[in-house]
């Protein structure tokens, strides 16, 4: 299934790649990641997959379902009939989230190749550079219960959830 705005994701890849260029310097990993190794499938991939994880009852986000029906967790209303769309926070944190796991896997998966010293191979047209553990020293490693990086929760959907 493709992404589909507003039934199982909140913004497309176009959306993404603006949030990205908005919000992440050039010299960010996380930005390096997303713009010079994925493809749009893999960030569509990681869009679907980091929304349904996160999007959950479980994350017990503060005030009510517009509808309850409604296949994702916003839009959202106080209890004065306030709306609240998917803040920019969430949106940005669900592509961070998803970034770092993709690029922690990629790390575990390539390791044993790095330590023969390989930086780069070329395959055709396509070429595949391993980062430097440098470059990725702001991974943070420190999850929360559910799966997410501690410090995209506590940066991005802290104030948008009920608990600590």
């Amino acid at each position: 299934m493709g992404l589909i705005v507003g039934v199982n994701c909140y913004f497309d890849v176009a959306e993404a790649n603006e949030i990205i260029d908005s919000y992440l310097s050039s010299n960010d990993p996380v930005r390096k990641y997303w713009d010079n190794i994925l493809d749009d499938n893999e960030k569509a991939a990681i869009i679907l997959g980091t929304t349904q994880k996160y999007d959950r009852e479980s994350m017990c986000y503060k005030y009510f379902k517009k509808d309850k029906n409604q296949p994702l967790q916003f839009p959202r209303i106080d209890c004065y009939k306030n709306e609240y769309e998917c803040p920019l926070d969430i949106k940005l944190g669900l592509l961070i989230q998803g970034i770092k796991a993709a690029i922690s896997q990629e790390s575990s998966e390539y390791q044993q190749l790095k330590a023969q010293g390989i930086k780069e191979y070329k395959i055709k047209d396509a070429s595949v550079t391993f980062f430097e553990h440098t470059d990725l020293d702001d991974i943070d490693t420190v999850k929360t219960g559910s799966g997410m990086y501690k410090v995209v929760f506590d940066t991005y959907f802290k104030d948008w959830t009920e608990f600590i």
